[in-house]
């Protein structure tokens, strides 16, 4: 086989995969549409079950697919307990797809005129997972920084400066708190060092929850971009460096 017809077959290939998930997409999207009809016209609870059951068996695999990518970048979490934390996360956000819309109402709802499932998921599920670190659900390993040379392991605990290996791993893990925002250090700072929750620490800014959230992701991302440089450099960047930009929370 030459090279241009290997080149066709792996586009085609790519084209099928692209196309079916797409397919899977409009079909997930259909069926929660039916679900909300259902809901408004209040119909027998068989029928509403059905409708919910499809609603399941479209989404899952969607669901499944964000929270696989989601769930080792946000909590550094490996191997079964990524797994565990995947099939967790996953029926969290499916639930309350279906039972936190409200008959009538358009709030919670997804609305297929106004954004893409795909990424209407994805911002869903990156949400449920900084929810679960921040309620101490998911026991968030935090490898983060996963840099060959700049490892910083970060157990979500009180006690996270004194179980890093090193006075070095401490000095450093501080000094590139100091690199972050003001804002976005003291909401990293209070749940990653103090381990606090979320709504107490947007209580005492006088900022939402949704607010510390954008904050946590934020952060994160952010931290990672300082130890590339750091690792990359051989020292401490004077700001956090542009590439770390925020990630879209506005679903």
């Amino acid at each position: 086989m030459g090279i241009q017809a290997k080149k066709t077959v792996f586009g085609g290939k790519l084209t099928a995969k692209v196309n079916l998930c797409q397919k899977g997409l409009v079909q997930a999207s259909e069926a929660l549409v039916r679900y909300y009809k259902a809901l408004d016209l209040g119909t027998y609870e068989l029928v509403k079950g059905f409708a919910a059951q499809e609603v399941y068996d479209y989404l899952k695999p969607i669901v499944e697919a964000s929270a696989k990518r989601l769930v080792p970048r946000r909590t550094g979490l490996r191997g079964g307990a990524s797994w565990h934390a995947v099939e967790d996360i996953s029926q969290e956000v499916i639930s309350a797809l279906l039972t936190k819309v409200v008959a009538g109402s358009a709030k919670r709802r997804f609305d297929p005129s106004k954004r893409d499932l795909g990424a209407f998921i994805w911002v869903v599920v990156d949400r449920t997972i900084i929810s679960g670190i921040c309620r101490k659900k998911i026991p968030a390993c935090f490898s983060t920084f996963e840099i060959a040379e700049s490892l910083v392991q970060c157990h979500r605990s009180p006690d996270l400066v004194e179980q890093l290996d090193s006075q070095k791993q401490k000095a450093d893990l501080l000094q590139a708190f100091e690199i972050l925002p003001e804002s976005t250090r003291l909401v990293i700072t209070r749940v990653f060092l103090e381990g606090e929750g979320k709504k107490k620490i947007a209580h005492s800014m006088g900022r939402t929850a949704p607010f510390v959230t954008r904050e946590i992701a934020k952060g994160i991302m952010m931290l990672k971009a300082i130890y590339q440089h750091r690792a990359k450099a051989g020292s401490w960047p004077a700001q956090v460096p542009q590439k770390a930009s925020a990630p879209r929370l506005d679903a």
